[in-house]
């Protein structure tokens, strides 16, 4: 079963980055390619854990989207601008359907990325995905070596 995991966890990274590419270029996340991301992180899941583990998942991913569609909804009327993309947080309800916790600390160590490259650079506005995808990629792959070795 380790090794259906790792197929898993390599193929959700690999659709990850080109949700990345694409969000680099045109800075949206298609509806298409969020459910491909969320079927990959359910398979991984499943592969982990069984049916069980993916309804835990998903109940952790659905509050935690509720709780950030609700935040952006507030933000935009108080501050009259976009905060955070809404394929952004399909994104992340995707990847928690994995592993809520991985993908949680990838999250905010993107957001921390993020920022720091925002005033680095001095842009108002950079895609999040490039940054999400690399590190949760990067602790998705780690955490299964580390499980597995």
């Amino acid at each position: 079963m380790d090794m259906v995991v790792g197929v898993g966890v390599a193929v959700l990274a690999g659709v990850f980055a080109a949700a990345a590419v694409i969000d680099a270029r045109t800075r949206r996340l298609p509806n298409g390619l969020a459910a491909t991301l969320a079927v990959c992180a359910a398979l991984v899941a499943l592969a982990r854990g069984g049916a069980q583990t993916l309804g835990l998942h998903a109940l952790a991913a659905c509050a935690t989207m509720a709780l950030l569609v609700a935040f952006e909804l507030v933000w935009r009327h108080v501050r009259g601008s976009f905060g955070q993309g809404m394929g952004d947080i399909k994104a992340l309800g995707a990847a928690m359907l994995a592993d809520p916790a991985v993908a949680l600390a990838a999250y905010a160590a993107a957001m921390v990325m993020l920022a720091m490259t925002g005033a680095a650079t001095r842009s108002r506005a950079l895609p999040f995905l490039p940054f999400f995808a690399t590190v949760l990629s990067i602790a998705l792959v780690g955490d299964y070596l580390v499980r597995t070795l």
